[in-house]
């Protein structure tokens, strides 16, 4: 879809053109074009869009989501648009309020640390929700912990887990920590917005473990091979 027909620009007075262009608003174009694809489906290859697979923005999924009757759409959620929200959601926290940034606090560097342990703990258990909102909420105390303060009991104990610190244990190691961890006050500032990423209905929504980047990827492609100023 694009806003822009060359054919239009240079033929206005042609009543043969069937535009078939996007009218209106950038933002509305994605809502529509959800909208043409899903309703064409059923009367143009027989079939019913059951799942729809999108990210924050809730405009695409409300236009398609009764489109075969009430609630017959599913919205399930892209993860890798789930990752970004918690990093958005801190770093709006730390503008907030006053004092939680800084060294020994909540850097940049550890938010980032908190985004991807975040990522690859829902990618690590697709299709168990018990697993996966564990694993998340002792990716947490993972990344908040220090030699000052170890926080890994909800880690898994196994001698391949992801924490350094179980798997020390389980082979009967000391395990050496450089960094001092978080301070209590600031664990308790975070603690909030970090575990209203860990519900188990938005969690549900990630069991596929399936991203957008693909689609993404694809339309950057066509756009590349066909600029939208290209008739």
């Amino acid at each position: 879809m694009s806003l822009y027909c060359r054919y239009c620009d240079k033929k206005k007075n042609n009543d043969d053109h069937v535009c078939s262009n996007h009218v209106g608003s950038s933002a509305s174009m994605e809502t529509v074009g959800a909208y043409r694809i899903i309703d064409r489906s059923k009367q143009c290859k027989r079939l019913k869009y059951t799942k729809y697979y999108g990210d924050g923005d809730s405009n695409g999924f409300n236009a398609v989501k009764d489109i075969y009757g009430p609630d017959s759409v599913e919205k399930l959620e892209c993860i890798g648009h789930v990752q970004k929200r918690v990093g958005s959601r801190l770093r709006n926290l730390k503008k907030k309020q006053k004092g939680l940034g800084g060294k020994g606090k909540l850097t940049d560097k550890l938010i980032d640390k908190l985004q991807n342990y975040y990522f690859i703990t829902i990618r690590s258990n697709i299709g168990n929700l018990q697993n996966m909102q564990s694993a998340v909420i002792a990716a947490f105390y993972h990344c908040c912990s220090g030699k000052n303060k170890q926080m890994h009991k909800q880690c898994p104990k196994e001698g391949d887990s992801w924490c350094k610190y179980q798997r020390a244990v389980h082979e009967g190691k000391v395990f050496v920590d450089k960094s001092p961890g978080l301070p209590n006050d600031i664990i308790n500032s975070i603690k909030t917005t970090y575990m209203s990423l860990c519900d188990s209905n938005l969690l549900s929504k990630c069991l596929h473990g399936k991203t957008q980047n693909n689609n993404e990827t694809f339309n950057n492609v066509i756009w590349t091979i066909l600029p939208k100023e290209t008739c």
